[in-house]
C-alpha cells in the first residue's frame, strides 16, 4: 500500500513539474527603433553657410514639422516670399544624402509646405524634424513669375 502511495506522489510531482515547470521562454523584446541623428543648431548654421557660399543660388532651410501619414512637411528658416507652388526641393539627412524629393504645395509667412516622395536617387526614409531642405537654384518659371 505504501508503495502505491509513493508511486502516486511521484506521478503527481512529475505531472505538476511538466505542467508548470517547463514553460517556454517569453518572446524577445521588440528591437528599439533606430532614430538617425539630426544636425544640432550650430552644425546646421555651419552647414548652411558653407553650402550657400559654394552655391549662392541655393536656399537652405530646416524641416520643422512632419505629417508622415500624408507625406507632407513644413520647412522653416527660408525666405518664404521667393517660393511658389510647384517649386522642387530636396530633403537631406545630416550626411547631405538625399532622403526624399519634394514639391512645394503651399507657402505662408513662416513656412514652406512640401509634399515629399522617395527620391529618384538616394536613400529613402521619412523626413524628420531637423533634416535639411534645399532648393538648389532659382527655378525656371518662364515669363510668368
Amino acid at each position: 500500500m505504501q508503495h502505491i502511495r509513493w508511486s502516486m506522489s511521484l506521478l503527481g510531482a512529475l505531472l505538476l513539474t511538466g505542467l508548470f515547470g517547463c514553460q517556454p521562454p517569453p518572446p524577445p523584446p521588440a528591437p528599439a527603433a533606430i532614430v538617425p541623428p539630426v544636425l544640432s543648431h550650430s552644425e546646421y548654421e555651419t552647414m548652411k553657410t558653407t553650402y550657400t557660399n559654394a552655391n549662392p543660388q541655393a536656399l537652405v532651410g530646416r524641416v520643422e514639422a512632419v505629417l508622415p501619414d500624408s507625406n507632407r512637411l513644413a520647412a522653416g528658416d527660408l525666405p518664404t516670399k521667393v517660393f511658389r507652388t510647384g517649386d522642387v526641393v530636396n530633403i537631406l539627412n545630416r550626411d547631405m544624402t538625399v532622403i526624399a524629393d519634394g514639391t512645394v504645395v503651399g507657402v505662408d509667412s513662416d513656412f514652406v509646405y512640401i509634399k515629399y516622395a522617395p527620391p529618384v536617387n538616394g536613400q529613402w526614409r521619412v523626413p524628420m524634424v531637423g533634416d535639411i531642405v534645399i532648393r538648389p537654384g532659382q527655378p525656371d518659371r518662364g515669363i510668368y513669375q
